[in-house]
């Protein structure tokens, strides 16, 4: 029996092919577990689960809470520029020290980074990027360069933690539509040549044009992208020339299902219907959508990966929260991404609510977004939880984590734009500010000319459960200042101040602390700070903070482990702290409905077989519940079809090629304990054997495998083996081609004998030759297939 058994690295080890040879033998020998990776450029890194994000503070958040070992990072330096209303340099720098400080966080974590230019530090606000305008311009060719070199050498310190440069998102040009950029590749390609010049090392991310769509990975085919586009022909994909490039892809398609209701969302505080609701699985457009569809629609990308041995990164993937059925078409998403080993984020973390999986189901708007703020894990969050789980990450650090301190710029040491005003910082148009060194460090300055604002910060994101202390340093020296905090709700409507201190009057040429701790009121979720003057003044500050002190009442919540006993099989055990005693644990399973169910006394068996994802929780005698967690349960055997056979009767003059495929998405097959046999005798690779050498009448051939699950299956195949007049012919022109005949004269006058029927002479003449013309063994196979055609 010959046994390939065919994977590809990048496949996640998921599925074995096994094409299987029949033989007839000795069949004693062990099973062969080993398999051959595809050639390639043999770069395969980390794979990485996370989101997609610009929150530069999430990291540790994100790693506790859900169990992500990476960000991708968002440099957003337009937004920035319009949302602080600073210069577009000041902005670009504001990005880059928000980069280098969740590096800095991603270390101390042992977390992964990819550093996404989303946008360039473009000065124009009317220049878009996917205009002939832009892609015209050398000038901005030489801008992403020049960005991408920046980057490479102010942030190598932390490559460790860097996974890749994601080198521009979404890179298109509408006039080239519906084919991708044709100047994206070579301007990414002298962007990679820049960036090698100081790094040789951090992976490159590649999006493919246009808008990294999965129709940018076809190669040689016209594409139609239907009403308004023309149809074009799309040639070869233009890789990059570099030996560590990770091709990225983002998916949202169906683009009409994942961005459903967006003009519906803002048109009431709630909303039930939309006119362009469409549920997952279903029809959307002329297409049924559903795991097999998504299948089809990144089937292009797959057959870029295994042609061109690459790693994929899927860079952004999402539906909307209240798209129906969105937490199944993201887990179909995954079990893809998984079984073809490619590293995925999701969009996103702490972003615009529409993308949250830590609000429900519900379409509010966005004035009335905080009423939709799940109340226990979602089942989005709990699909990405459950996979999580896979993550590796990375070794920490070691070093402390400072205070975490809301207040950006507090030390006053940066003023990129040398406007006397540290960055950050805002004032009102007629204050008057400078920079003063201070005993080696700088200070913030500032004058009023009356009852007004002299100079804050905004806004801080707070919880309404954490305690905070907020201080500086004040040197006044004439006038009387206030110093307090501002409070809003999450949608910036004022609720009250909070002072500090108020009437500071001089303070004798020395600089006083002035200090509070506090929690914030009900309903204060973001924050201010600054320095308010009641009439003309002049006053230094220096080293303002706010510091998140953590929980003002601290909760140990209980804590659950998980052990699989058995295949399908579930067992728990709970912690409960601070006197408290576990009162139940509970589970549901995601995607079915209805709520928790306490766990049975012997723990929890699923029924019917299959791939499951399992939330649990405890809750305490004190009323503390846990937050749901996941797990992937795989409690179904893996899948064994054979194709290459008939289930019939088979004439013996032939040979058989059975293929056989044993996959498992979930766990992956333990190759170790894949066995075949054949009536009962184990089947091994390295000889072929015709199917003459079997005896005739039923056989079976019975294949087993198990997962790393240890769940077990077997497929049983039952066929016949057969002769007759025209397999003896058959069989004898073979023994001579194969040397057991060696008298053509012989051979012929058996071919004569068999057409005209004459099979008592065939006998006489095959015993006649046995051991003489006719091999020992070529003349048992003849007697016996003879002698069967003469008894029936």
């Amino acid at each position: 029996m010959r046994i390939q058994i065919m994977k590809n690295k990048y496949y996640g080890m998921l599925s074995l092919l096994l094409i299987v040879t029949l033989v007839f033998t000795s069949l004693g020998l062990p099973f062969d577990n080993k398999a051959e990776a595809s050639s390639g450029s043999g770069f395969n890194p980390t794979v990485v689960r996370g989101f997609n994000t610009s929150a530069f503070t999430g990291l540790k958040r994100a790693k506790e809470v859900f169990g992500a070992n990476v960000f991708r990072l968002q440099l957003t330096p337009r937004v920035e520029a319009v949302r602080s209303g600073v210069s577009i340099t000041v902005a670009w720098q504001r990005q880059l020290d928000n980069m280098e400080g969740a590096l800095q966080e991603a270390a101390r974590q042992g977390m992964y980074v990819i550093v996404d230019l989303h946008e360039p530090p473009i000065a124009d606000p009317s220049l878009k990027t996917n205009t002939d305008a832009y892609w015209d311009n050398d000038a901005n060719r030489q801008m992403l360069v020049d960005c991408w070199t920046e980057i490479a050498q102010r942030f190598e310190p932390y490559r460790n933690n860097i996974w890749g440069y994601d080198l521009l998102n979404e890179p298109f040009n509408k006039s080239e539509l519906p084919l991708g950029n044709e100047k994206w590749p070579i301007w990414a390609q002298d962007i990679v040549d820049a960036i090698r010049v100081y790094d040789q090392d951090t992976p490159i991310i590649y999006e493919a044009s246009p808008g990294a769509l999965p129709r940018g990975f076809v190669e040689n085919k016209w594409i139609d992208a239907g009403p308004g586009y023309p149809v074009k022909y799309q040639g070869d994909f233009p890789l990059l020339d570099d030996d560590k490039v990770i091709y990225s892809v983002h998916m949202y398609n169906p683009f009409a299902y994942s961005h459903q209701g967006l003009t519906t969302v803002n048109t009431a505080p709630v909303s039930t219907d939309w006119p362009d609701k469409i549920t997952y699985p279903g029809m959307i457009g002329t297409s049924y959508w559903d795991k097999n569809k998504l299948i089809q629609d990144l089937k292009d990308v797959r057959d870029f990966q295994l042609k061109y041995n690459v790693p994929i990164y899927v860079g952004e993937f999402s539906a909307i929260r209240w798209a129906p059925g969105a937490a199944a078409y993201t887990r179909d998403l995954i079990e893809l991404f998984e079984e073809y080993g490619w590293s995925w984020t999701y969009h996103a973390y702490s972003e615009w609510h529409g993308w949250d999986v830590e609000y429900n189901e519900v379409m509010t708007s966005d004035l009335n977004r905080d009423s939709a703020i799940a109340t226990e894990p979602t089942d989005r969050e709990l699909v990405l939880k459950a996979y999580f789980n896979r993550n590796e990450f990375l070794p920490p650090n070691g070093e402390p984590a400072p205070p975490v301190n809301l207040v950006m710029n507090g030390t006053f040491e940066k003023d990129t734009d040398n406007d006397g005003l540290a960055d950050r910082w805002g004032k009102d148009s007629n204050v008057i500010v400078s920079l003063v060194n201070m005993n080696g460090s700088q200070a913030q300055k500032i004058k009023t000319l009356s009852n007004q604002r002299g100079i804050d910060q905004a806004y801080f994101k707070v919880s309404d459960q954490n305690r905070y202390r907020l201080s500086a340093k004040i040197r006044v020296i004439s006038g009387k200042i206030i110093f307090q905090h501002k409070d809003y709700t999450n949608n910036t409507v004022f609720l009250g101040n909070g002072p500090v201190v108020t009437g500071l009057t001089n303070t004798g040429g020395e600089f006083v602390t002035k200090s509070l701790e506090f929690v914030p009121a009900p309903g204060v979720a973001r924050m201010s700070t600054g320095f308010w003057t009641e009439l003309p003044s002049e006053f230094i500050v220096d080293d303002v903070e706010l510091i998140d002190l953590g929980p003002a009442v601290p909760v140990n919540r209980p804590k659950t482990v998980v052990d699989i006993v058995y295949p399908g099989h579930l067992e728990f055990a709970a912690t409960a702290y601070d006197g408290a005693s576990i009162a139940r644990t509970e589970y549901r399973i995601v995607g079915q409905s209805g709520g928790y169910t306490t766990v049975p006394s012997g723990g929890l068996t699923l029924s019917p077989p299959g791939n499951y994802i399992v939330a649990y929780r405890s809750v305490d005698t004190s009323g503390n519940t846990e937050r749901a967690k996941s797990l992937l349960v795989d409690a179904k055997a893996p899948e064994i079809t054979v194709t290459g056979i008939v289930y019939d009767t088979l004439s013996n003059s032939g040979d058989m090629t059975p293929i056989i495929t044993v996959k498992d998405d979930l766990s992956g097959v333990d190759n170790s304990k894949t066995t075949l046999s054949l009536d009962g005798q184990i089947m091994q690779q390295g000889t072929t054997i015709p199917l003459y050498s079997l005896s005739l009448g039923t056989h079976t051939l019975v294949i087993t495998a198990t997962d790393l699950a240890g769940n077990t299956g077997s497929h049983t195949v039952t066929f016949r083996i057969s002769t007759s007049i025209s397999s003896l012919k058959e069989l004898i022109t073979r023994f001579v081609q194969e040397g057991f005949i060696d008298n053509d004269g012989i051979a012929n006058s058996l071919h004569e004998k068999l057409d005209q029927n004459h099979l008592g002479s065939f006998v006489n003449e095959v015993q006649a030759q046995s051991g003489k013309h006719i091999s020992s063994e070529a003349a048992a196979f003849l007697l016996r297939d003879a002698q069967h055609l003469l008894n029936n």
